[in-house]
């Protein structure tokens, strides 16, 4: 960008793009990235993304401001917030500059040729990442201002990312580098700019203090894992069993998957899903589900919710309730 921008080297500047694209392209390769036939549209695009009053909502992590109203669930992703000190010190830098801005009346000054672009790049960082992050509905508060008519191809390459609200951290980073930048450069004194920031930040901490105990509550005590799994009977089925099937989608109730993934891997035994598994290949996970549903096999246990009687058709199939859960097996 800067080869672009100030020396003009449009060679220079595709050759280092390209290398850099190329490179990735290797790694993604080399990794296993095109070894599926990737699922390109996750779900939940529109849901996980950044809110237009983002930065101005804390989401719970000041005691000044209140929290403003999300659209989604899972809008919580799309969090912005900087934080009241460096908001306040934006503020107070951009009102100083605007007054001496006013009152010198020297365009040039402020807005020199060279310093416009250093600025640019940052810029073009900053809408981009806003405009990724908002995906393709543009929501202020609760409600959705505009579904933009993207192609249905553009939204399913962009589905890849699903919590496109992330996105939006770039711009939050620079948000704090043009607090302090334009702190600094309104308050020529240092000593003076020394305060301001050091001002700012006991703000900030003060502020966020709640929330800063919470994570030391929550990471500093000492954690015990319990299993879910406390009838006897698994321990007989761990002796002849090699795979757990889960049939039901257990995926959103981690405290089962996680006590019934540990007790597989304890026992040398396999599971067909899991939540950091790649969504890509979730076709193929159905798939594989359907056809070993034809033929249940009796090294295998099958997993059910209590709520999904439907699913439980299989007629060689026993199913055992046990610990809030119905497990399927052959006899």
């Amino acid at each position: 960008m800067e080869e672009l921008i100030r020396k003009k080297n449009l060679y220079t500047c595709l050759a280092t793009g390209a290398s850099y694209c190329i490179c990735a392209l290797v790694t993604v390769i080399l990794l296993g990235g095109f070894s599926h036939d990737h699922q390109l549209d996750a779900g939940g695009l529109g849901q996980f993304s950044f809110n237009l009053n983002g930065f101005l909502n804390p989401q719970g992590w000041s005691s000044l401001l209140p929290d403003l109203p999300l659209y989604g669930d899972g809008a919580g992703e799309g969090l912005a917030f900087a934080g009241t000190g460096v908001l306040l010190l934006l503020a107070v830098g951009s009102l100083c500059w605007l007054v001496s801005f006013i009152r010198s009346n020297a365009v040039r000054k402020y807005l020199k040729k060279t310093e416009a672009r250093n600025v640019l790049p940052f810029v073009i960082i900053f809408i981009v990442s806003v405009i990724i992050s908002f995906s393709h509905q543009l929501a202020l508060g609760n409600k959705v201002l505009w579904e933009i008519p993207y192609p249905d191809r553009i939204v399913s390459l962009w589905g890849m990312f699903r919590s496109s609200g992330r996105f939006i951290w770039p711009a939050v980073y620079l948000v704090t580098l043009a607090a302090v930048v334009s702190s600094i450069n309104v308050l020529y004194n240092k000593k003076m700019a020394a305060v301001a920031l050091a001002l700012a930040l006991c703000i900030q901490i003060w502020d966020s203090s709640p929330q800063f105990r919470n994570r030391y509550a929550e990471f500093s005590r000492t954690q015990e894992y319990q299993s879910m799994l406390k009838d006897p009977q698994w321990g007989i089925w761990a002796k002849d069993k090699e795979h757990i099937v889960f049939v039901s989608f257990i995926i959103e109730n981690q405290t089962v998957l996680y006590s019934l993934s540990n007790y597989a891997a304890e026992n040398n035994m396999t599971i067909n899903n899991f939540y950091f598994a790649h969504y890509a290949v979730r076709s193929d996970v159905e798939k594989a589900l359907e056809e070993n549903l034809k033929n249940p096999q009796k090294d295998t246990l099958y997993i059910y919710k209590i709520e999904d009687e439907e699913l439980r058709s299989q007629t060689k199939m026993t199913y055992i309730p046990v610990d809030g859960i119905v497990v399927g097996v052959v006899d």
